[in-house]
C-alpha cells in the first residue's frame, strides 16, 4: 500500500527517545483517535570504541520505541506523521512509518525485550512469548509460592515451558528477597545459658550444630 492510500493500522518507530512510553501512550488515548494500541520499548547497545575494541563509555544508552497504532479513521502517512511530530514538538527524531500488514507479527515483534508495553485495547495473548511469561506471574504469583508444577500457562506452552518457569521463578525471587530484608533481626540473648553455650561451640569454628528436641526445651 503506498503513502497515497489511507489506512487506519499503522507500524511506527521513533529512535534516540528520552522520554517515556506512556507518554506517547496517553497522548494517543487522550482522545478519540486510536481503537488499539501498543508501545514496546527497545534498548540500544553502545557502540564499541574503534580504537580500543571495548565499549565507548562516553556514548549514552539510547532506547527507541515501537509503536502499534490502529486508528479509528483512516490517515495518510504524512497525517500520521503530523501527529506523532505535534507530541514531539520541536525535538528531532528520526521517524519511520509504514502501513501495519499483519498487526500479529508487530505486535510481537514489538515487545520482544519489552516485558510490559504500554497497551491500550490490546490482548496480552497476543505479545511475544518473552512480554506473556513476564505478565502471567504478575497475575498469578502475587504473593510468595512455589510454581504450580500443573500450571495452565506453563503446561500450554510445550517445549518452550522450562523458559517460562525461569522467568515465573525469577519473579518470584524478588518478593521473596524483600520479605527477607524486612525480617526483625534479634540479638542473641547472652544471659541464657544455652545460647552462650551455642555462641562457644561456634566460636570454636564448628561449622554445622544440629539441636534435638521439642521446642522451648
Amino acid at each position: 500500500m503506498s503513502g497515497r492510500q489511507r489506512s487506519h493500522c499503522f507500524c511506527v518507530t521513533i529512535n534516540h527517545v528520552e522520554w517515556n512510553k506512556s507518554c506517547l501512550g496517553e497522548f494517543l488515548t487522550s482522545g478519540d483517535l486510536v481503537k488499539r494500541l501498543a508501545i514496546g520499548e527497545e534498548k540500544y547497545s553502545p557502540p564499541l570504541d574503534p580504537d580500543t575494541g571495548m565499549v565507548d563509555d562516553s556514548v549514552a544508552v539510547g532506547r527507541h520505541h515501537h509503536c502499534f497504532i490502529d486508528f479509528i479513521d483512516k490517515y495518510f502517512l504524512v497525517e500520521v506523521q503530523d501527529i506523532i511530530n505535534n507530541f514531539l514538538g520541536d525535538e528531532l527524531y528520526s521517524i519511520d512509518i509504514q502501513v501495519c500488514k499483519s498487526p500479529k507479527a508487530w505486535l510481537i515483534y514489538l515487545s520482544k525485550e519489552d516485558r510490559s508495553p504500554f497497551l491500550y485495547n490490546v490482548r496480552v495473548s497476543e505479545l511475544s512469548l518473552f512480554a506473556r511469561c513476564w505478565y502471567h506471574p504478575r497475575t498469578k504469583y502475587r504473593t510468595i509460592r512455589h510454581v504450580d508444577k500443573v500450571d495452565e500457562f506453563i503446561c500450554s506452552l510445550g517445549q518452550n515451558a522450562r523458559f517460562a518457569l525461569g522467568i515465573i521463578e525469577q519473579h518470584i525471587k524478588d518478593p521473596r528477597s524483600q520479605e527477607a530484608n524486612r525480617r526483625r533481626v534479634y540479638e542473641p540473648n547472652i544471659n541464657c545459658k544455652i545460647t552462650r553455650d551455642i555462641l562457644g561451640v561456634l566460636n570454636d569454628g564448628i561449622n554445622h550444630l544440629y539441636l534435638v528436641g521439642a521446642p522451648g526445651c
